[in-house]
């Protein structure tokens, strides 16, 4: 039975994995202690949460306070502890500090406190940078191509930093680690006001407005719904059995932006446009960012279960209640 320690779980992965266990039968699972900043103005903005019976709400930062989490006995622990929707109102500095002191934090409390406990730290595809021409997905295996000396590339570099603090507190303490790159994520609990294209994009056509990109429109993108995310999670907490292992966790179906945009707009039924305000833009470079998942989906036996449309319906119709 696990008794699990989910920092940082006020978020959009806590609010995920919550909801994945309360629409679940869940058996393995003891008691979730979920942390945030916050747990009181977390109950009043997500009511459905609040008569969970195995579910507590501890508040705590882990940049200054984390003795409201001693005494207890966790199994797990799930480190997903980053802004990464406040993003304009961090200095790029500051985010690497909440980054990568907080990471460190969360291992000196765990080596500490849980030296038994199983560790999953939640990263990020970021970590691999820029994408090869010759590339069409990244793997586990690729050592990034991220140019250190950019500050705009504080996320990656940050990610990047944390995750060799994960694997030297392996080597030097014996702490039982496992790494998620998460990429791209649908689902009703995703925030729909922020920088993600596709909550942006639901948004537009809750709110009856055409979509308009600022870009080409060519930049490549997956999504991964939050269930699918959340499962993922859960069986490397329960089965991983190799210490300082990576993980890709996303969707490999690849779609463009302005493809994307299309599908929401076909899939809300509505009478309504997409604007690309620089089809024509040479200077503009096309990303891509997209996993090659079939590491975890071999070592678990796992695959992808709801499509980008599915996710997509469930979320106008989630949004619009």
């Amino acid at each position: 039975m696990m008794n699990i320690l989910f920092i940082g779980g006020t978020g959009f992965f806590g609010k995920a994995f919550i909801n994945y266990i309360k629409t679940n039968n869940i058996s393995d699972i003891n008691q979730i202690t979920i942390v945030g900043r916050s747990a009181d103005s977390f109950l009043a903005d997500n009511p459905e949460f609040k008569q969970l019976e195995n579910i507590k709400y501890i508040s705590a930062d882990i940049l200054n306070d984390m003795t409201q989490l001693e005494g207890h006995n966790f199994s797990h622990v799930v480190h997903a502890a980053a802004d990464s929707t406040n993003i304009s109102n961090l200095k790029h500095i500051d985010r690497f500090d909440q980054i990568v002191n907080g990471t460190r934090n969360i291992l000196e409390f765990v080596r500490k406190k849980l030296p038994n406990a199983k560790l999953l730290f939640i990263s990020s595809g970021a970590v691999y940078g820029e994408m090869l021409p010759n590339m069409n997905q990244f793997s586990e295996d690729f050592n990034g191509n991220t140019n250190n000396l950019e500050s705009h590339n504080v996320y990656s570099i940050a990610k990047q930093t944390a995750e060799h603090l994960c694997s030297l507190y392996h080597d030097e303490h014996g702490l039982n680690i496992s790494i998620a790159r998460c990429f791209c994520f649908s689902g009703i609990h995703l925030p729909l006001n922020v920088h993600f294209a596709i909550g942006n994009f639901v948004q537009n056509v809750i709110d009856d407005k055409d979509i308009i990109i600022k870009g080409d429109g060519k930049s490549v993108r997956s999504y991964l719904d939050q269930d699918d995310m959340s499962e993922w999670i859960l069986e490397i907490l329960r089965n991983d059995k190799f210490n300082k292992t990576t993980y890709n966790i996303g969707s490999e179906d690849s779609i463009s932006i302005k493809e994307l945009a299309m599908l929401i707009i076909d899939l809300s039924n509505k009478d309504l446009e997409v604007e690309i305000q620089n089809i024509n833009s040479i200077n503009l470079k096309k990303s891509v960012y997209v996993p090659n998942c079939k590491k975890i989906q071999e070592c678990f036996g796992i695959r992808q279960k709801i499509s980008l449309s599915e996710s997509i319906i469930k979320m106008i119709n989630h949004k619009s209640l």
